[in-house]
C-alpha cells in the first residue's frame, strides 16, 4: 500500500508525460492490463491527471480521467495525515483499526472511481 501512495504521491511530480514528449523522450508503457489485452485499463491516463490536479489544471485533470481529482484529494489526505502521524509520534488521532478501515474505504472508493470512470475513458482515448 506504501508504494502504491508513492507511486500516485510522486509519480506526477517526477514524471510529466506532456514536457517530456516536447523534450524528445519517448515513455514506454509499462501497464500489463494493455500489453495482454490491447486494451486500456480502467486508470488509463490516471497519473497525467493527478499531475493535472497539481498544477491546478482541474478541466485537463478531469478530461484526462474523471477519477483523477478524486485519486489526487485522497493522495494529499492521506498525505497530511500520516504526515501529523510522523510528527506527533505518541498522539494517537485514530486507533490502529480506524486507520486500516480508513484505508480500506479510500482503496474501495478509489477503485470504485476508476471502474465506474472506465467507460468514459475509454471512449476519450480511443476517440468514440
Amino acid at each position: 500500500m506504501a508504494a502504491l501512495f508513492l507511486a500516485f504521491a510522486a509519480g506526477p511530480l517526477v514524471m510529466d508525460a506532456e514536457r517530456s514528449s516536447h523534450l524528445g523522450l519517448r515513455i514506454p508503457s509499462v501497464c500489463l492490463f494493455k500489453a495482454l489485452t490491447g486494451c486500456n485499463c480502467p486508470a488509463c491516463g490516471i497519473t497525467r491527471s493527478v499531475a493535472q490536479v497539481y498544477q491546478l489544471d482541474f478541466h485537463g485533470a478531469i478530461a484526462r480521467h474523471p477519477a483523477g481529482p478524486l485519486v489526487a484529494a485522497m493522495v494529499i489526505l492521506l498525505f497530511f495525515y500520516f504526515s501529523v502521524s510522523v510528527v506527533f509520534p505518541t498522539r494517537r488521532f485514530l486507533s490502529w483499526r480506524a486507520e486500516i478501515a480508513m484505508m480500506r474505504a479510500a482503496s474501495v472508493v478509489v477503485v470504485a472511481a476508476l471502474l465506474l470512470s472506465w467507460p468514459v475513458t475509454i471512449n476519450a482515448i480511443q476517440g468514440g
